[in-house]
């Protein structure tokens, strides 16, 4: 929400929202909505994806990459 709050293309109404839409087994998988004009869309989108994912590296939030561990059994 600061990323897109901060960002002068993002409307304030109506409001930018973030919600969970998956709890899924490696991650947790957010919608994100910033609402602006139609002509600032893809310049918006870019914005908020690199800014929101360099806010997460920030707060030392990785993402999770799936993990198999395979146990062989001595023969």
């Amino acid at each position: 929400m600061n990323v897109m709050n901060a960002h002068p293309k993002v409307m304030q109404d109506p409001a930018p929202f973030v919600g969970v839409v998956v709890l899924g087994d490696n991650s947790i998988n957010l919608a994100i909505r910033p609402y602006c004009d139609p002509a600032d869309y893809w310049a918006v989108y870019f914005d908020v994806f690199e800014a929101g994912k360099e806010a997460l590296d920030a707060a030392n939030i990785t993402i999770p990459f799936p993990q198999l561990d395979v146990h062989m059994p001595k023969a």
